[in-house]
């Protein structure tokens, strides 16, 4: 049973990015999801998504800036250290 699952729903901020690495495909993009705050103000969320293998060569083809979609994926939190040695982390799905 997988507990780690995130569902969102907005629009693409920039066309996809397509790469081929070796034998695998992925495809990488910002979605912007709109949110309402307690006090009743909008507020957007701009979420890194990466999409790999078929998933990947589909959505370049069909996906582009704009489009509303809707994403169901993991949640990934990832720490590196950067060139100058600070720890850091990404969030992506």
């Amino acid at each position: 049973m997988n507990f780690n699952q995130t569902i969102l729903v907005g629009r693409l901020t920039a066309d996809p990015e397509f790469v081929k690495l070796g034998n695998i495909n992925k495809l990488t993009f910002v979605l912007a999801v709109n949110y309402k705050k307690k006090e009743g103000a909008e507020g957007v969320d701009f979420i890194p998504i990466v999409a790999f293998s078929n998933l990947a060569e589909i959505g370049n083809k069909i996906l582009s800036k704009g489009a509303l979609v809707l994403v169901k994926g993991k949640l990934k939190i990832s720490k590196y250290k950067d060139k100058n040695g600070i720890n850091r982390s990404s969030t992506d799905i």
